[in-house]
């Protein structure tokens, strides 16, 4: 037995200048592999950089490797190389600055690249128009949008989502300064809404908007019924419980305010809102300490929101200024 383990020591003895060796030119493997990055040599650094971050390494070097990779991977518009770095960098490095920089660039590079290829490939399908028409959107240009919408919906007229999307663009244009265009304008977006319910009847979306320009007419008694629709289409869509809530309260059907206003406390407790209609509703029921507990949560959640408003304003002025003023 003492012989045995005498030739086990021996034989680890032996074995650990072997590892050590091994180790050491894994790591100038890796070191070789971020100077070729550095100096432009991707074709050649990024096999070597992949099987290093597929192995084991210090969280430092694993970020520093994965962000060598993938500037190369791009570089060398490898997108399907690209992606399977990216995803892993994102999770495990979900707040660091190099990592969500680089994640726009590529993700914006391969939408650029797919544009490309359906463009190339499709040209005549209603999905480039649709593209098109979300580019004249982002740049403002409502009217040219508009009328790629419509023509997707030549194309294809049970298409889901075209009509909510003209919908939201007519509410996305400058109000007009002639009231009765304005009032047009806003029956035009409820007709599009409407439009879309029948192609999609699960469109908690459009039964929300319905709601808001319901309320903004003062037919309360209809904004209730849409945004009842909307949550119960969605129950996770906390907007549309705190508005369902705000419209009962205002027609005075308390009873029924509680469970939407309840439910959206429960969603987002930093909501100062549920928490001030909750005190309506409870004040109205005569419960008065309830009414008094949500009133003191309305008073905290509201200064902390608007605590978070002011330090979030204040990092953007920061942000903002140059060097000399800081």
């Amino acid at each position: 037995m003492a012989r045995m383990q005498r030739f086990t020591i021996l034989a680890l003895a032996m074995l650990v200048p072997t590892l050590v060796g091994a180790q050491a030119r894994s790591a100038a493997a890796v070191q070789r592999a971020l100077e070729l990055a550095q100096s432009g040599h991707c074709p050649q650094a990024l096999p070597a950089l992949k099987t290093a971050f597929a192995g084991h390494l210090s969280s430092k070097l694993r970020l520093q490797v994965g962000l060598q990779a993938l500037t190369c991977a791009m570089a060398l518009n490898r997108d399907d190389e690209a992606l399977p770095i990216l995803i892993p960098l994102q999770k495990e490095y979900p707040h660091a600055p190099e990592v969500l920089y680089l994640a726009t660039h590529v993700y914006s590079d391969l939408s650029t690249l797919a544009s490309r290829a359906l463009i190339f490939y499709a040209p005549g399908s209603y999905q480039v128009h649709e593209l098109d028409a979300e580019s004249l959107e982002v740049q403002g240009e409502w009217q040219k949008a508009e009328g790629e919408y419509r023509t997707v919906l030549q194309m294809d007229p049970g298409l889901i989502g075209i009509h909510y999307r003209i919908g939201r663009l007519l509410l996305s244009e400058p109000p007009s300064s002639d009231p009765a265009e304005q009032q047009k304008r806003l029956q035009a977006a409820a007709a599009e809404f409407e439009a879309e319910l029948t192609i999609d009847p699960r469109n908690a979306g459009a039964e929300f908007v319905l709601g808001q320009l319901a309320r903004q007419s003062g037919n309360w008694q209809k904004a209730v019924t849409h945004f009842a629709h909307a949550a119960a289409l969605n129950p996770t869509f906390t907007p549309a419980l705190v508005a369902e809530g705000e419209a009962r309260v205002h027609v005075r059907d308390y009873a029924a305010a509680l469970k939407p206003l309840q439910a959206a406390e429960r969603q987002q407790p930093g909501n100062p809102t549920p928490h001030f209609l909750l005190a309506q509703v409870y004040q109205h029921d005569g419960n008065a300490s309830a009414a008094g507990a949500e009133f003191k949560l309305y008073q905290q959640t509201r200064q902390a929101a608007q605590k978070a408003k002011d330090q979030l304003q204040k990092t953007l002025t920061q942000g903002a200024a140059s060097p000399a003023q800081r």
